[in-house]
């Protein structure tokens, strides 16, 4: 709703024609200024905090008009009014319009008549506090027919039921009691107050219908007991014995909200899980075993029943028959792979660029070779061993020359022995595999220690 357009905490429009409670309806448009979106109540200052109008320099004007010598800061205090002034003023504006659109056309057109133009147009805390004035003095004194109308209403007021009629009900006497308050003038001895006997004696008759007061409404019933206490006081003490009404009212919302919510939940999972399609769900993708490549029963590779291994190709008569082993065990399955999928073996699967050999990367080769320079010690605690990735001998891809530092009939004896022997742990795959075999052809593909074992 536009900001400009006054309304009360239950979102109807501020309206005064003349015969409503002005207290309720000033209230009403003092709390309509306070909001967070208007933020506009400061203009007023109805609350006599800090008062943010902004200060006339009169001193410095008047040696600027009369062309006296002025003070050191004389333009400073006059440029940084005019600066905040205009901002002041904006503010005014709304706020006189905003007062001004909660009145009745009939009022309008006699503050049209009775108020000048320049109070009534133009906006000031000043002017605003005058338009208000008048239509207190006009329309918001006491006449025999208001107070009649007001009587009624005080007189005619609900007896309390439960915590919320409590509050209301308060509310609106306060209201009552304090529109006569305005229509007193106790200095020329006019008073139209309600007296504290009638505030007390009603207050104390509102408490007979509701059994959660009737220990308190059976004390206070007591001539004795309300002469000694205050209508104020009635009040406190009313509101005290409603607070842990208050208390469990809300205690029971609470838990009343709870199992609503338990309920609409249960009945979210029900509709889950009937033949409607539930949407907190995701989606089941049917999983494919990797072994068998089955996906109709929804097992896995670690559960395949299927007398085969995808690792090593190998398919038996039944899982009982000679050699069997299930897929996660295969002897020719990577170590460093371990329990991982398919596809993130074959993209972890790696062959050393070292020894040449599958399962582990040349960083971390421990057979006592050298790749690059195709040297081969009987151990790695050969004085003269080198790592692979350490090498001080220039590789073909450097140079585009291999240079062999090892060239006597030692070196060479003990390289192809070691060789024999490491062909020996080799597995007959890997053999056909990496093509170690001794009758291959030399070429410059196959790794250096291979090369070198005919020197």
């Amino acid at each position: 709703m536009d900001k400009m357009i006054p309304t009360d905490l239950d979102g109807k429009k501020i309206f005064y024609s003349g015969i409503e409670n002005l207290v309720r309806v000033e209230e009403n448009l003092h709390m309509h200024l306070a909001k967070p979106e208007v933020n506009l109540s400061h203009v007023l200052n109805i609350d006599g905090g800090l008062d943010l109008e902004p200060v006339n320099p009169v001193d410095a004007y008047f040696r600027r008009t009369n062309q006296l010598a002025p003070y050191p800061d004389d333009d400073r205090r006059i440029r940084d009014y005019e600066k905040v002034m205009s901002s002041w003023s904006k503010e005014c504006s709304k706020v006189l319009a905003i007062v001004k659109s909660i009145y009745s056309q009939a009022i309008l057109l006699e503050l049209r008549t009775a108020i000048a133009p320049a109070i009534l147009n133009n906006g000031s805390r000043a002017n605003i506090t005058a338009v208000m004035n008048s239509v207190r003095t006009r329309w918001g004194g006491y006449t025999p027919a208001k107070s009649t109308l007001s009587r009624n209403t005080f007189e005619s007021t609900p007896k309390f039921t439960n915590c919320s009629s409590v509050t209301a009900i308060l509310l609106s006497l306060r209201y009552e009691i304090a529109q006569r308050v305005m229509w007193s003038d106790l200095p020329n001895n006019v008073d139209h107050r309600f007296s504290e006997t009638e505030k007390k004696s009603l207050l104390v008759s509102l408490m007979d219908s509701w059994d959660e007061l009737k220990i308190l409404h059976t004390r206070l019933r007591s001539p004795v007991v309300q002469a000694a206490m205050t209508y104020d006081q009635i009040v406190a003490e009313l509101l005290d014995a409603i607070l842990p009404l208050q208390e469990a009212e809300l205690m029971s919302l609470q838990m009343s909200s709870d199992r609503s919510h338990a309920t609409t939940s249960s009945s979210l999972v029900a509709y889950g899980r009937s033949g409607s399609v539930n949407r907190f769900e995701a989606p089941k993708l049917p999983s494919k075993c990797f072994n068998c490549g089955k996906n109709s029963d929804g097992h896995r590779s670690n559960d395949c029943p299927e007398p085969m291994c995808q690792w090593c190709h190998t398919v038996w008569p039944s899982v009982k028959a000679p050699g069997y082993h299930h897929n996660s065990v295969c002897p020719q399955k990577p170590e460093r792979l371990g329990k991982s999928s398919p596809a993130s073996a074959s993209r972890q699967s790696t062959v050393c660029g070292n020894c040449k050999t599958p399962g582990h990367d040349s960083s971390k080769c421990i057979k006592p070779i050298c790749g690059n320079c195709g040297t081969i010690w009987m151990s790695s605690a050969n004085p003269a061993y080198h790592h692979f990735s350490k090498c001080p001998y220039p590789t073909v891809s450097q140079l585009g020359k291999r240079n062999n530092p090892f060239v006597d009939r030692q070196s060479r004896a003990h390289m192809t022995t070691l060789h024999d022997l490491l062909v020996q742990e080799s597995t007959e795959q890997d053999s056909v595999e990496h093509g170690w075999s001794d009758d291959d052809d030399e070429d410059d593909s196959a790794p250096a220690w291979q090369r070198n074992r005919n020197l």
